[in-house]
Protein backbone atom coordinates (compact mmCIF):
# COMPACT_ATOMS: atom_id res chain seq x y z
CA UNK A 1 0.00 0.00 0.00
CA UNK A 2 2.69 2.47 0.69
CA UNK A 3 4.68 1.80 -2.52
CA UNK A 4 1.10 2.54 -4.08
CA UNK A 5 0.46 5.47 -2.21
CA UNK A 6 4.20 6.65 -3.31
CA UNK A 7 3.29 6.32 -6.84
CA UNK A 8 -0.57 8.42 -6.47
CA UNK A 9 1.16 10.98 -5.00
CA UNK A 10 4.09 11.50 -7.60
CA UNK A 11 1.70 11.30 -10.52
CA UNK A 12 -1.04 13.18 -8.61
CA UNK A 13 1.37 15.76 -8.01
CA UNK A 14 2.05 16.08 -11.49
CA UNK A 15 -1.36 16.34 -12.07
CA UNK A 16 -2.39 19.07 -9.94
CA UNK A 17 0.41 21.25 -11.56
CA UNK A 18 -1.83 21.82 -14.88
CA UNK A 19 -0.46 19.70 -17.33
CA UNK A 20 3.27 20.76 -17.08
CA UNK A 21 4.96 20.03 -20.25
CA UNK A 22 8.50 18.49 -19.77
CA UNK A 23 11.63 20.32 -21.41
CA UNK A 24 13.19 17.35 -23.17
CA UNK A 25 10.35 16.44 -24.86
CA UNK A 26 8.49 19.89 -26.23
CA UNK A 27 10.86 22.36 -25.99
CA UNK A 28 10.36 22.78 -30.24
CA UNK A 29 7.22 23.54 -29.35
CA UNK A 30 7.61 25.76 -26.34
CA UNK A 31 9.99 28.29 -29.20
CA UNK A 32 7.62 28.06 -31.85
CA UNK A 33 4.34 29.07 -29.65
CA UNK A 34 6.51 32.03 -27.87
CA UNK A 35 7.76 32.94 -31.11
CA UNK A 36 4.16 33.31 -32.76
CA UNK A 37 2.63 35.17 -29.80
CA UNK A 38 5.88 37.18 -29.70
CA UNK A 39 4.89 38.10 -33.85
CA UNK A 40 1.22 38.78 -32.74
CA UNK A 41 2.47 41.32 -30.40
CA UNK A 42 4.68 42.95 -33.25
CA UNK A 43 1.93 43.03 -35.72
CA UNK A 44 -0.89 43.89 -33.83
CA UNK A 45 -4.87 43.88 -35.37
CA UNK A 46 -7.85 45.81 -34.98
CA UNK A 47 -8.86 45.99 -31.28
CA UNK A 48 -12.59 45.20 -32.20
CA UNK A 49 -12.28 42.14 -33.51
CA UNK A 50 -10.03 40.31 -31.07
CA UNK A 51 -9.12 40.40 -27.23
CA UNK A 52 -11.47 41.20 -23.95
CA UNK A 53 -13.40 43.68 -22.84
CA UNK A 54 -15.44 43.93 -19.17
CA UNK A 55 -18.35 41.25 -19.21
CA UNK A 56 -17.05 39.03 -21.41
CA UNK A 57 -17.13 35.65 -20.77
CA UNK A 58 -14.74 32.53 -22.12
CA UNK A 59 -14.32 28.88 -22.22
CA UNK A 60 -10.88 26.87 -22.08
CA UNK A 61 -9.67 23.92 -21.15
CA UNK A 62 -7.40 20.77 -22.55
CA UNK A 63 -7.97 17.01 -23.65
CA UNK A 64 -5.06 14.63 -23.41
CA UNK A 65 -4.88 11.17 -24.27
CA UNK A 66 -1.27 9.12 -23.37
CA UNK A 67 -0.04 6.03 -23.88
CA UNK A 68 1.86 4.11 -21.32
CA UNK A 69 5.50 2.69 -22.03
CA UNK A 70 5.04 -0.26 -18.74
CA UNK A 71 2.04 -2.04 -20.44
CA UNK A 72 -1.05 -0.19 -18.20
CA UNK A 73 -3.59 1.53 -19.11
CA UNK A 74 -3.81 4.83 -21.14
CA UNK A 75 -3.63 7.75 -19.29
CA UNK A 76 -6.43 10.45 -19.80
CA UNK A 77 -6.89 13.93 -18.94
CA UNK A 78 -9.79 16.57 -19.83
CA UNK A 79 -9.80 19.72 -17.90
CA UNK A 80 -12.34 22.63 -18.63
CA UNK A 81 -12.24 26.10 -16.84
CA UNK A 82 -15.10 28.99 -17.20
CA UNK A 83 -13.98 32.24 -16.66
CA UNK A 84 -15.11 36.15 -16.72
CA UNK A 85 -14.08 39.40 -17.32
CA UNK A 86 -14.97 41.55 -13.89
CA UNK A 87 -13.60 44.40 -15.64
CA UNK A 88 -11.49 45.45 -18.58
CA UNK A 89 -7.82 44.00 -16.70
CA UNK A 90 -9.07 41.53 -14.22
CA UNK A 91 -10.71 38.17 -14.58
CA UNK A 92 -12.18 35.32 -12.19
CA UNK A 93 -11.99 31.89 -13.53
CA UNK A 94 -13.20 28.00 -12.13
CA UNK A 95 -11.91 25.01 -13.37
CA UNK A 96 -12.66 20.90 -13.15
CA UNK A 97 -10.16 18.00 -14.15
CA UNK A 98 -10.96 14.28 -14.11
CA UNK A 99 -7.97 12.03 -14.45
CA UNK A 100 -8.04 8.37 -15.16
CA UNK A 101 -5.04 5.32 -15.69
CA UNK A 102 -2.60 7.79 -13.51
CA UNK A 103 1.12 6.73 -14.31
CA UNK A 104 -1.17 3.35 -16.26
CA UNK A 105 -2.25 1.81 -13.56
CA UNK A 106 -6.15 0.38 -14.30
CA UNK A 107 -8.52 1.15 -12.48
CA UNK A 108 -6.67 4.93 -10.84
CA UNK A 109 -8.26 8.29 -11.07
CA UNK A 110 -8.34 11.87 -9.69
CA UNK A 111 -10.39 14.66 -9.87
CA UNK A 112 -9.57 18.49 -9.28
CA UNK A 113 -11.43 21.85 -8.74
CA UNK A 114 -9.73 25.07 -8.67
CA UNK A 115 -10.82 28.85 -9.04
CA UNK A 116 -8.22 31.58 -10.23
CA UNK A 117 -7.81 35.43 -11.02
CA UNK A 118 -6.05 37.12 -13.18
CA UNK A 119 -4.48 40.62 -13.96
CA UNK A 120 -4.71 41.33 -17.66
CA UNK A 121 -1.92 43.72 -19.27
CA UNK A 122 -3.50 45.04 -22.68
CA UNK A 123 -6.86 42.38 -21.95
CA UNK A 124 -8.22 43.81 -25.51
CA UNK A 125 -5.38 43.73 -27.95
CA UNK A 126 -4.79 40.16 -29.89
CA UNK A 127 -1.69 39.95 -27.85
CA UNK A 128 -2.01 40.56 -24.25
CA UNK A 129 -0.12 38.66 -20.74
CA UNK A 130 -1.21 38.43 -17.73
CA UNK A 131 -0.56 37.67 -13.97
CA UNK A 132 -2.43 34.67 -12.16
CA UNK A 133 -2.90 33.42 -9.12
CA UNK A 134 -4.71 30.07 -8.73
CA UNK A 135 -5.73 27.39 -6.00
CA UNK A 136 -6.59 24.02 -6.32
CA UNK A 137 -8.36 21.57 -4.42
CA UNK A 138 -8.14 17.58 -5.51
CA UNK A 139 -8.42 13.98 -4.05
CA UNK A 140 -7.34 10.37 -6.14
CA UNK A 141 -7.94 6.80 -5.80
CA UNK A 142 -5.63 4.23 -7.17
CA UNK A 143 -7.00 1.14 -6.02
CA UNK A 144 -7.92 2.30 -2.53
CA UNK A 145 -4.55 4.49 -2.03
CA UNK A 146 -6.14 7.49 -1.64
CA UNK A 147 -4.62 10.72 -1.37
CA UNK A 148 -5.72 14.65 -1.34
CA UNK A 149 -4.09 17.65 -2.24
CA UNK A 150 -4.00 21.65 -2.00
CA UNK A 151 -2.27 23.32 -4.76
CA UNK A 152 -1.60 27.34 -4.80
CA UNK A 153 -0.28 28.81 -7.71
CA UNK A 154 1.57 32.11 -8.69
CA UNK A 155 2.12 32.34 -12.59
CA UNK A 156 2.47 34.80 -15.71
CA UNK A 157 0.62 34.02 -18.79
CA UNK A 158 0.46 35.74 -22.50
CA UNK A 159 -2.68 35.11 -25.44
CA UNK A 160 -2.72 34.90 -28.78
CA UNK A 161 -6.28 35.55 -30.83
CA UNK A 162 -5.99 33.67 -33.60
CA UNK A 163 -9.37 34.51 -34.57
CA UNK A 164 -11.88 36.82 -33.14
CA UNK A 165 -13.33 33.72 -30.84
CA UNK A 166 -10.09 31.51 -30.31
CA UNK A 167 -6.63 32.00 -28.67
CA UNK A 168 -3.86 30.17 -27.42
CA UNK A 169 -2.56 30.83 -24.46
CA UNK A 170 0.98 29.73 -22.33
CA UNK A 171 1.35 29.90 -19.11
CA UNK A 172 4.41 29.81 -16.97
CA UNK A 173 4.18 28.84 -13.59
CA UNK A 174 6.51 31.19 -11.16
CA UNK A 175 6.08 30.09 -7.54
CA UNK A 176 3.79 27.16 -6.36
CA UNK A 177 3.15 25.85 -3.04
CA UNK A 178 1.56 22.33 -3.00
CA UNK A 179 0.63 20.18 -0.23
CA UNK A 180 -0.35 16.11 -0.68
CA UNK A 181 -1.92 13.73 2.15
CA UNK A 182 -2.17 10.33 1.25
CA UNK A 183 -5.62 8.43 3.42
CA UNK A 184 -4.11 8.24 7.09
CA UNK A 185 -0.69 9.66 6.22
CA UNK A 186 1.43 12.58 7.03
CA UNK A 187 0.83 15.62 4.51
CA UNK A 188 4.15 16.44 2.83
CA UNK A 189 4.48 20.34 1.50
CA UNK A 190 6.77 21.66 -1.50
CA UNK A 191 7.78 24.86 -2.23
CA UNK A 192 8.77 25.59 -5.95
CA UNK A 193 10.17 28.27 -8.11
CA UNK A 194 11.20 28.14 -11.32
CA UNK A 195 10.79 30.45 -14.70
CA UNK A 196 12.50 27.48 -16.94
CA UNK A 197 10.62 26.21 -20.12
CA UNK A 198 9.77 22.94 -18.49
CA UNK A 199 6.79 25.13 -16.43
CA UNK A 200 5.15 25.70 -19.37
CA UNK A 201 1.61 24.60 -19.89
CA UNK A 202 -0.25 25.51 -23.09
CA UNK A 203 -4.15 26.04 -23.48
CA UNK A 204 -6.90 26.81 -25.77
CA UNK A 205 -9.33 29.50 -25.38
CA UNK A 206 -12.92 29.98 -26.59
CA UNK A 207 -14.82 33.74 -26.56
CA UNK A 208 -18.55 33.50 -26.17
Amino acid sequence: MQNGTCLLTCHFYNFTLLLIIKQNIMKKIIYSAIAIMTIGFANAQDKSTTGFAKGDVYASGSFMIKSVSNGGTSESTIMPAVGFFVTEAISIEASVGIMSGIGGVNGSKATAFGVGAAYNFNAGNQFSTNVNLGLAMANADNNGAKASATVLNLGYGMRYFVSSKFALTANLGALRYTSVKPDGGTATTMTEFGLDLSNIAFGLVYKF
